[in-house]
This record gives structure tokens, C-alpha cells and sequence, in this order.
């Protein structure tokens, strides 16, 4: 149901009534489906692939948002400290866990070698979140993707550094005043590269960055929401512009580079309007983004997806990751998150973050 008005989409946004955590729940089942059919070595008939990119564009639209918004309320060693606790220590955990849980486990069906080693290179090479190894040891050989144990957490590393360069642009206070001017710009920038396919087929860690001009397209969109906030209402009108701009990318076939924006006003409005309660107190979808890819590399290596076929396997790694997620959030996520709001550093006048009011 949709809960349609006059309200600003900022002001619904801020309420404990919106639906951005139900919405990123969505998107990161989505990409479970999306990586079921590589995982499984099926080929899908439908496109997938496509479900799969729009979801994780999603969830750099919708971080935008939010990250603009904290910056704007927090100084920036303590928006960073805060960024840092949300990222890494679930992450590390996940790593720990892949090495020396979920790779022990692949062993005993598979038969094939675990070595202590190579769970701690593992960990090691991934620590930073720029992965540098991504199996471990031998542990998925025989499976149709035996190279990795966790493809999603490729993004974390440019989500990151997503958030490094939103605090400190925002801590310019010519950027503070012309938000919509300074985001455009970038905006267009970003929209350009990806348009011209800058640095593609480039070598080392510009070919690895390539995708993540595309994404950080999406994270600006959403900060550009995050700026028109107070203009944007919560009406029909809003809903019906954004998915006919949409709508016409695709039909123009320049969705990647002119979708962006449209996308985010479309989400965002979502969020704004949707009526659920689903995912208000828990926010697990963090969780289930980087759980979900061991949990169905273990379902196929246990047979169950040559039995059941792609599809019940990624309903099975739903159900399994569930708990998990929630694990980790409730008892890892949400104690760092209640922790880290009793630090306040500060890093001077310049780096100040006042009360925005739009």
C-alpha cells in the first residue's frame, strides 16, 4: 500500500515509518537470485543478470542518500568512525567465518583439501576490503564457480571509498551551499564516463574500477535526492514522472549513464511512500548481502542445487542466510553502532558539520 500526500520525501524519509530497509531487503534478495544461476552453472531464461545489477545500483542509490545525510549531521572523524564501524567488523566477521567454518564444512562432502594456511591468507588478502584472494585453497574445486567463496563483497571496497569522498566534499563549505549545482556536475561527470566506457579494457586497478564509475553514478543520485530532498513531495506525480524517465532510458537503451538519477527518485519515493513494517527495528539487509554468497556456494557443493535446480536453491540460501544476517545484526551490527555513537573526535573548524535546514 502507498501512503500518497503532500509531505516532502525528506520529512517521510526521517520518519521511523519509512520502507528503505524492506526495500534494501528486496534488493539484496534479488541478487541472491541473480547469483544462483552462475553458482549452479544453470543458464537462466530470463534476464537475471539485469535483476541482479539494478539491485546492487539500488543500494548505492539509496546509501547516497543516507550518507549525505549523516555527513551533513556529523563531523567528519566522526562520520567516518561511524562509516567504519558499519562496515568492517561484519565484514571481517564474514571472512572469519567463510575461512574457518563454511570452508571446513565444503570439505566434508567434497573431499577435498582444507589447509589452515590458506584460510588465513584469506583473510589477510581481504582484510582492507580490496580483495586480493578469493577462494581458499582448493576447498570449491568441482563446483561451477570454484574460484570464489564471496563475489558480492567486490562492491564494499567502492562503497567505501564512496563514503571517504561524500565526507570530505561535504566538508567544503562551498559544497554545503551549492549541493544541487556541485552533485549535478559530478553527476554528469560520472554519467559521461560510463557513457564512453572510460578505462575499459584498461589494465589492473583501473579495469577493477571501471564498474564502480556506474555505481558511484547511482551514490551521487542519491545524495542529488538528498539535496532536493525539501522540493521532492510524496505525491503521485513524483512516482509517475521518475518511472516514465526511467522507462524511456531503457527504451533509449542509455539506461546506464541517463538512469541513474531517475532511479534514485524512483527508489527514494518508494521508501518514502511505501507502507510496511517489515524491516523497521531490524536491518538485516547487510547481512544478507554478504552472507548469502558462501551460504549458496555450501548449498551447491552439499548437491542440493543439481537436485532441486537454481531456483529452490536460491530459496533454500534465503532461508539459510536469514538467520545468519539477522545474527549479525543483532548481535555484531546494532552493539558496534549503539558503541561508536560515544565517540566524537574532532578535526577542526573545517571539518565541522552544523544542522542543514532546506
Amino acid at each position: 500500500m502507498l501512503k500518497l500526500g503532500q509531505k516532502a520525501i525528506g520529512d517521510a524519509l526521517d520518519s521511523r515509518d519509512n520502507s528503505l530497509n524492506f526495500i534494501r531487503l528486496l534488493l539484496a534478495t534479488s541478487v541472491i537470485f541473480w547469483h544462483t544461476y552462475p553458482l549452479t552453472g544453470v543458464q537462466p531464461e530470463w534476464p537475471a543478470f539485469l535483476l541482479g545489477t539494478w539491485a546492487v545500483n539500488g543500494f548505492f542509490a539509496i546509501s547516497g542518500y543516507l550518507i549525505a545525510g549523516s555527513r551533513l549531521r556529523l563531523e567528519f572523524g566522526t562520520f567516518m568512525w561511524r562509516r567504519a564501524v558499519r562496515i568492517y567488523p561484519a565484514f571481517w566477521m564474514v571472512l572469519i567465518i567463510t575461512a574457518f567454518v563454511f570452508a571446513p564444512l565444503s570439505v566434508l562432502v567434497s573431499h577435498r583439501s582444507y589447509n589452515v594456511w590458506d584460510a588465513v591468507n584469506y583473510i589477510l588478502q581481504n582484510m582492507t576490503l580490496w580483495l586480493g584472494e578469493l577462494a581458499v585453497g582448493d576447498t570449491l574445486s568441482g563446483v561451477p564457480h570454484h574460484d570464489s567463496w564471496n563475489g558480492s563483497l567486490w562492491t564494499l571496497f567502492f562503497e567505501f571509498g564512496a563514503y571517504v569522498t561524500a565526507g570530505v566534499l561535504l566538508s567544503f563549505p562551498f559544497v554545503r551551499k551549492h549541493q544541487v549545482a556541485v552533485l549535478t556536475t559530478v553527476l554528469l561527470v560520472l554519467s559521461a564516463a560510463v557513457a564512453t566506457r572510460f578505462g575499459d579494457g584498461s589494465l589492473g586497478v583501473v579495469d577493477r574500477a571501471v564498474p564502480a564509475l556506474r555505481l558511484w553514478a547511482f551514490f551521487v543520485s542519491g545524495m542529488l535526492v538528498f539535496a532536493l530532498r525539501g522540493r521532492l513531495r510524496t505525491n503521485a506525480a513524483v512516482g509517475i514522472v521518475a518511472t516514465l524517465l526511467f522507462s524511456l532510458t531503457w527504451a533509449l537503451g542509455v539506461q546506464n549513464w541517463a538512469g541513474p538519477l531517475p532511479f534514485a527518485v524512483l527508489l527514494l519515493w518508494l521508501g518514502a511512500v511505501m507502507t510496511t513494517r517489515v524491516g523497521v527495528k531490524n536491518d538485516i539487509s547487510y547481512g544478507m548481502y554478504i552472507y548469502a554468497f558462501p551460504v549458496q556456494q555450501l548449498v551447491v557443493v552439499f548437491g542440493f542445487s543439481a537436485v532441486a535446480g537454481a531456483e529452490w536453491s536460491a530459496l533454500l540460501a534465503v532461508a539459510l542466510t536469514v538467520p545468519l544476517a539477522y545474527a549479525s545484526w543483532r548481535f555484531l551490527e546494532l552493539p558496534l553502532q549503539r558503541a561508536s555513537r560515544n565517540w566524537k573526535p574532532s578535526f577542526g573548524p573545517a571539518f565541522g558539520a552544523g544542522p542543514q535546514r532546506q
